[in-house]
């Protein structure tokens, strides 16, 4: 038997042939990124894709972005800083339909555009104090959100906790749905993200108490809990981000085929997607 084992072993090492793809290069285009705030100024980062192997920098800081307000040109954004732009004077508003274009020497011209949606207001947050375990014996703490969904034909909503420390530096809680409906209906907790986003399909237009979890200490320090009305751009980009994230990490016993990111800019690859928040501070 042990003879047997060995001569199969020996199979399976010498049944190999190192195969040759001469796969094609794709093209390098242009890559902007914006999460655009309302009350807040546009900071666009510019950069173009490259090869998986190369290993210089992909930033550009000679690019030109212009910014058009309802399809009028409001001026060109500034280089600050390692590939990120901003405009001086010019800060996002709901319901306003922002469009930007970018383009940089050797590469073809990208656009995009979104718009912001208007605030949620976040009536309450309950921070539970107490402990509770699950099934697998993880300890873990409660909390509760009130607010009223805004009457429109779809929202899209993130939650973002904010911890801060004696030092005033924060770190993002990661959050999940206790069993709760809307998070459930979305699909995403099998990947194990920690956002919790999620449209209004089951609650539109209705005062809602959104049930959450975090196996994070949160007790003592200040809090900051933003309620997050996002686009659609920014939810479609958000719901591809959990499932791509989560299967970069390979997983022999549930294989997980790659997910391309979402994106919304023409001719290159990117977000430019806008957003508004309520938050509440707990002491």
């Amino acid at each position: 038997m042990k003879y047997i084992l060995v001569v199969l072993m020996l199979l399976l090492v010498s049944c190999t042939k190192v195969i040759e793809i001469d796969l094609p290069d794709a093209p390098d285009k242009l890559v902007v990124n914006c999460f655009f705030s309302t009350g807040s100024k546009f900071i666009v980062h510019l950069s173009h894709s490259q090869n998986i192997l190369d290993e210089d920098t992909t930033i550009i800081k000679n690019g030109d972005i212009k910014l058009f307000i309802n399809d009028i040109f409001q001026g060109s954004l500034s280089h600050i800083a390692d590939g990120f732009y901003s405009h001086d004077t010019i800060v996002a508003r709901a319901g306003v339909k922002y469009r930007i274009t970018a383009t940089a020497p050797g590469y073809n011209q990208v656009e995009a555009e979104d718009s912001a949606p208007p605030i949620t207001l976040l009536d309450s947050v309950f921070y539970d104090p107490d402990t509770y375990t699950d099934s697998e014996g993880s300890q873990f703490y409660k909390i509760q959100i009130f607010f009223k969904d805004n009457i429109s034909d779809q929202n899209f909503y993130e939650i973002h906790l904010q911890l801060f420390n004696d030092e005033d530096v924060f770190e993002l809680i990661r959050l999940y749905g206790d069993n709760e409906k809307v998070i459930l209906n979305e699909g995403d907790e099998e990947y194990y993200s920690g956002l919790c986003v999620f449209s209004d399909e089951l609650i539109n237009g209705n005062q809602y108490r959104l049930k959450l979890r975090t196996h994070s200490t949160i007790t003592g320090n200040r809090k900051e809990m933003h309620l997050l009305s996002v686009s659609e751009t920014f939810y479609k980009y958000r719901k591809s981000w959990i499932r791509h994230s989560f299967a970069q990490v390979p997983d022999l016993a549930n294989p997980m085929e790659p997910v391309t990111l979402f994106s919304n800019v023409k001719g290159g690859y990117g977000i430019f997607a806008g957003y508004s928040a309520n938050s509440i501070i707990t002491d």
